[in-house]
């Protein structure tokens, strides 16, 4: 392969990696009203509460489930000591990514005739009188420029229980958001949920803002 070629591949390889990555940075943040400790033993229900996606939410609040009873808590139907409910989103989020113009530098041959890694191979290094006549000109390719789309989603899960008849209280409130390439939150809905929940009910310490891959 000629040696600009390999030049312009490894110059542009940083872009690759960039675009190319699994990884997704994700905000996560929870709050408590009361102890981690309070949680011990404690019985929780499902309250759907969405008129627009009833599926979706079926599923998501199904995730819920699961990681809570894998947690220790125990579903029940009637009367628990918490109600668990979901809210989600899901929206588009377009950027626009301007041209950007990569430069390069052809190493052309010595004066000698071969070029820099011939003479490595061969043991030998460049006068200093050869790297003077030593032609190096540069060259450049410019990436257009193009409109990144990403899909924005973001879910929240509530823990409550009745204070009174006609009082709620919000003892535990989570919200995990991201912004990547998957535009079906169910795709993404187990490990966000899988963050947001293991702050759940102790903090973990994490930084809010965290990367993950999915």
């Amino acid at each position: 392969m000629p040696y600009n070629k390999i030049s312009l591949r490894l110059a542009v390889l940083p872009f690759l990696l960039l675009f190319g990555c699994g990884s997704t940075s994700i905000n996560v943040k929870s709050q408590s009203s009361i102890s981690s400790q309070a949680y011990e033993s404690i019985t929780f229900g499902i309250v759907p509460i969405s008129r627009e996606d009833p599926e979706i939410e079926r599923a998501i609040l199904s995730m819920i489930q699961e990681r809570l009873e894998a947690k220790g808590l125990v579903y029940v139907n009637r009367k628990p000591d918490l109600l668990v409910a979901t809210y989600f989103y899901v929206g588009i989020h377009e950027e626009y990514i301007p041209p950007t113009t990569v430069v390069w530098r052809n190493f052309n041959p010595d004066i000698s005739g071969r070029r820099e890694r011939d003479l490595k191979n061969q043991g030998e290094r460049r006068t200093e009188t050869d790297r003077m006549a030593s032609e190096i000109t540069r060259s450049s390719k410019t990436i257009d420029g193009y409109v990144n789309t990403k899909y924005y989603q973001n879910i929240q899960v509530y823990f409550t229980r009745m204070v009174d008849k006609e009082t709620v209280e919000i003892v535990w409130k989570g919200e995990v958001d991201s912004h990547n390439k998957k535009n079906n939150i169910l795709d993404v809905a187990p490990k966000l949920l899988d963050e947001l929940l293991g702050e759940f009910p102790q903090k973990t310490g994490k930084p809010e803002v965290r990367t993950v891959k999915f």
